[in-house]
Parts: C-alpha cells; structure tokens; sequence
C-alpha cells in the first residue's frame, strides 16, 4: 500500500463529508490533524486539494488514488472495519438506529444522484441508500440496484398555505400558480422529467446538501410546495401536510452497491438488515411497501 489506511481515511473523509468539521465529527480526529494528513495523501497521489463552494475537492488524476482505494476498500470488507454508507436524507432516518454503532454514516444531505454514484464508482463509500427511480442505469458495469421499499411521492405545503383551504378541491392547476421547490437540473432526472412533464419543477433551490435552514428560507420567499413521502415529511422543522393530490408516482428505498461486492458476506449481512427494516416500516405505514420476495 502507498499509505496507511487511517492516514487515507482522513482524504477520504473531507472528500466525501465535504467540511473539515464534518470530518471531525465523523471519525473523532481534530480538525488540523484530519487537513494535516489529507493534505500529505493528497501529495503523495500528485493531487491538489482545494476548497470550493465551502467544500473540500481534489483537482488532478485520482487514478492511482482510487486504486488504493479499491486495495483498502477490500480490506475493510474482509477484515471486519466498520462499513461506508451513504444514503438521500429523506431516507437515512428510516435505517439510523439500525446502522449506528456497526457502520459509518455519512452526513446524508446530498441534494442529487451525481456525488454517492461518484463517492460508489471511487470506492470511497460502500453503500448507497438511493432513491427510486433516480438511480444508476439497470446495464451500469460497476454498480448494481437492490429495491427495498416503494411508496407514493407527495405535494406538501406548511399547515397556513393557502391550498390548504381549498381542502379536498384543490387541483395541480391550483398548484401550479404556486413555485413547486426545484433542484438544479439533473439532481434528480427522472423525478425531474416526470415533474416537469407536470409543470411542477420551478423553483430551484441553490444549495448543494440539504439544510434547514438554507431550505426554508427559500420557501418562506413565498407560498411554496415541497416534494414529501410518509417517511421524510417529518423531517422539516416547520410542519407539512399533504395536498389531496394523486401526483402518480412512486419513490421508495434501493440499497446501491458495486456488483463486485454485491455477495460478499458484510454485505448481503447489512442487505438482510435493511430488508427487515423495510418490513417493519411497511408495518408502521400503510402506504409503504416492500419491493423484495420476504
């Protein structure tokens, strides 16, 4: 190996928690050691590592770094190391109580598909709990999806909103003289394409991860509607309801991970896991069900 492995988990962490801060909370290193080491990684591998839009990047060829990602990713599945994963942050809640103390959480704020596919291809991660249908292509060589839960998307609004009052009359022609919050274009393609198709993707939010602060105060510039499912509407700090529309889609948890790995034993253990914590969220809701053979 060409470093050490705690010293590459230091790079790794920056990358994928985005802040030095971050990183420090995740592996309880300080925050100058964590720069100190990523920075002499960084060198080693002949890459630059800058920081950009308030998050850490490496500029140059991470070809040889991924390498070594891929030898110390291998010995973190045979050797017993806490796993990697990454999950959409309307869906890390649903699994946490189940990961915690066993496998290492990412910050799960990520606001599109393109970074955990990235972080999934670089090895940097394990796992990704993604979103349906947003996911990486059926016929994808590296990376295989595994369906865990399916359930409807909703148009949710805060409890004063004036669609409220239209109770069980309102329409998507109500909405639509409403902004619908958007993401950048290709967060979410295929939830982009469907909504757009609706005329219901408007209202971009600028932000990259998901916080509350940064997304309510883009909602309160006016009367907005948000996306929500049963298992995410309880996450914002201002309570929402559902509008009584039928959007006509579906989203629902997949566990991502590369085919290569896909039945390593760490795995399929973590797999199993999350299957029975699907079965138990389809239990506590109506709306949710499985989208395995139990």
């Amino acid at each position: 190996m060409a470093v050490p492995i705690r010293e590459l988990d230091c790079l790794d962490a920056l990358i994928w928690f985005g802040t030095g801060e971050a990183a420090s909370d995740k592996l309880c290193i300080s925050q100058s050691s964590i720069s100190r080491t990523a920075r002499k990684v960084a060198k080693i591998f002949h890459l630059e590592l800058i920081k950009g839009q308030g998050e850490w990047t490496l500029i140059g060829d991470q070809t040889c770094l991924n390498l070594e990602r891929h030898l110390h990713q291998k010995m973190r599945l045979d050797c017993g190391d806490p796993l990697r994963l990454e999950a959409q942050f309307f869906y890390a809640k649903s699994y946490a109580q189940m990961i915690q103390n066993k496998h290492l959480l990412g910050t799960c704020n990520f606001l599109d598909i393109a970074r955990p596919i990235e972080l999934l291809r670089n090895h940097v991660v394990d796992v990704w709990i993604a979103g349906y249908p947003d996911l990486p292509s059926p016929d994808d060589p590296d990376l295989t999806s595994i369906y865990l839960t399916r359930h409807p998307l909703h148009l949710a609004v805060k409890r004063d909103h004036p669609l409220v009052q239209l109770g069980d009359s309102v329409t998507l022609d109500d909405v639509r003289q409403y902004p619908c919050i958007a993401l950048k274009d290709g967060a979410f393609p295929e939830t982009q394409r469907y909504l757009e198709s609706l005329g219901l993707w408007n209202s971009q939010v600028p932000v990259r991860r998901f916080n509350q602060e940064g997304w309510m105060e883009h909602a309160a510039e006016r009367p907005s509607v948000s996306l929500a499912s049963v298992l995410s509407i309880g996450l914002y700090d201002d309570p929402l309801v559902f509008l009584p529309i039928d959007l006509g889609h579906t989203t629902g948890q997949t566990f991502v991970v590369r085919r290569e790995h896909e039945n390593h034993p760490r795995i399929q253990a973590l797999l199993t896991s999350l299957k029975i914590g699907s079965l138990a969220l389809a239990k506590e809701h109506a709306e949710v069900s499985v989208a395995f053979e139990s």
